[in-house]
């Protein structure tokens, strides 16, 4: 059995947080009057008596974003995208802190299309972050996977080899001239 280090729990709270955020708009949306998933954003879910629900929501999983980009950054996934996912993670928090404002009539009721208001306008600054960023992020990802390839994916930059020298010459490990000359250290020959 693993051990499970810190820098693991840190990376399944990236596993938690869609969880927790998509179970609980999903059950809000659910037995919320009037919401209309088709309709109505997750945001407006943080107006009416129950707002505080989805209000908790964009806490907890900002909270666990954070956590996240902090596993990514032990892992040594490197700079830019822990700090892109750190901010989206910020942003959750921010929204969570200022109500939308009601749009296409939700929650019931409200005027359309509603007056702009000073939390509405913070919310929605707030989000920006997680709908720019996070893409952002996923392309820094996939830029920086078109490195050379590794046992702990392409363009890992923390070196993880094992120090024993046949370990060392595993074809999975180090470049192809790496390989050619354990291959001729062990062999005699540079061919096999």
């Amino acid at each position: 059995m693993e051990v499970v280090t810190e820098p693991n729990r840190l990376l399944l709270a990236g596993v938690a947080a869609p969880i927790v955020f998509v179970g609980s708009f999903l059950v809000q949306g659910a037995v919320r009057p009037g919401y209309d998933p088709l309709r109505h954003p997750v945001s407006a879910l943080s107006l009416g008596p129950g707002g505080w629900v989805q209000m908790l929501t964009f806490w907890v999983t900002g909270a666990l974003i954070i956590a996240f980009a902090l596993g990514l950054r032990a892992a040594g996934v490197g700079r830019a995208t822990p700090i892109l996912i750190a901010i989206v993670g910020l942003g959750l928090i921010g929204a969570g802190f200022a109500a939308c404002d009601p749009i296409s009539g939700y929650p019931v009721g409200s005027p359309i299309p509603a007056p702009r208001t000073a939390h509405g306008i913070a919310h929605d600054l707030f989000s920006t972050p997680v709908f720019t960023l996070l893409p952002a992020a996923m392309i820094v990802m996939a830029r920086r996977s078109t490195g050379p390839a590794t046992p702990f994916g392409r363009g890992s930059t923390r070196s993880r080899r094992p120090s024993s020298s046949a370990a060392s010459c595993s074809p999975r490990w180090g470049s192809a001239s790496t390989r050619r000359s354990c291959r001729t250290a062990a062999c005699g020959s540079g061919s096999r």
